[in-house]
């Protein structure tokens, strides 16, 4: 008798203690490959530590892009707090999540809804999120002006991607020192933010820091910057986004 379809798959794959039946290890693959799903794994510090493709095809960001900070910095700040609020409770009691539809930022700077369903691994401490796109049924009109940037420590060199280089008015100049551009940040907020940038890149761990910019054509904007530190001493590297946020807070909105 041919076998039909759940016995070829049984017969291919791990049927676990419960009956349940685990794919080949090439279905796998192929399953993380396919754009149906955003897939990623991360850690309790909000750090990704694996991501599938369908995350640049939705969002447009690179993985590297997406590992340089934590998962909420690319959450719409409206939803942020609840969003943060709630993975906490899960990483406390091991539970899993369904249905949070928030929005996401994409490397355009406009957003999108997403759905994400979410476990928790309390004795790995990592989490598991599976995300659908939600654009054919609920729009967004929201958007902001982001950029990527990188700071190679040993060169004292900053790189900063086209959409930065306008935000902040850098004369058309991809790199730059970091001590120039210091130099453009508000005079009361520089020692600050040289400070969280130095403690990062001296301890490893993430950093987020709001602070004014003066651009050549001295008009003031707010920046939000987020980054972490990527690989290691001397040649720490800082990398990250930022995001133009002075109409937030002109509204009172942070």
């Amino acid at each position: 008798m041919r076998p039909n379809g759940n016995e070829r798959w049984a017969a291919n794959g791990v049927t676990d203690a419960h009956g349940w039946t685990v794919p080949p290890h090439h279905d796998l693959i192929r399953m993380w490959e396919l754009p149906l799903l955003l897939l990623g794994v991360g850690d309790y510090d909000g750090n990704y530590r694996h991501l599938n493709q369908a995350y640049q095809q939705v969002l447009g960001w690179s993985a590297a892009e997406l590992k340089s900070v934590p998962w909420w910095e690319f959450l719409h700040p409206d939803e942020r707090d609840e969003l943060t609020e709630i993975a906490q409770q899960l990483m406390e009691h091991g539970q899993v999540r369904f249905g949070d539809t928030v929005r996401m930022l994409c490397r355009n700077g406009r957003y999108k809804w997403v759905r994400w369903n979410t476990a928790i691994d309390p004795e790995r401490g990592v989490f598991y999120s599976a995300g659908i796109d939600m654009s054919d049924t609920h729009e967004c009109d929201d958007w902001v002006r982001v950029g990527t940037w990188e700071w190679h420590v040993a060169t004292d060199t900053l790189t900063c991607s086209l959409e930065l280089i306008d935000l902040i008015n850098l004369s058309a100049r991809p790199t730059i020192t970091g001590r120039e551009f210091l130099q453009r940040v508000h005079p009361e907020d520089r020692v600050r933010v040289e400070l969280r940038a130095g403690d990062s890149r001296m301890t490893g761990e993430s950093f987020a820091e709001d602070f004014r910019v003066i651009r050549f054509d001295h008009i003031t904007r707010w920046l939000h910057a987020a980054g972490r530190a990527v690989g290691r001493r001397p040649t720490r590297r800082l990398r990250g986004i930022a995001l133009d946020i002075t109409d937030r807070r002109a509204q009172g909105r942070l």
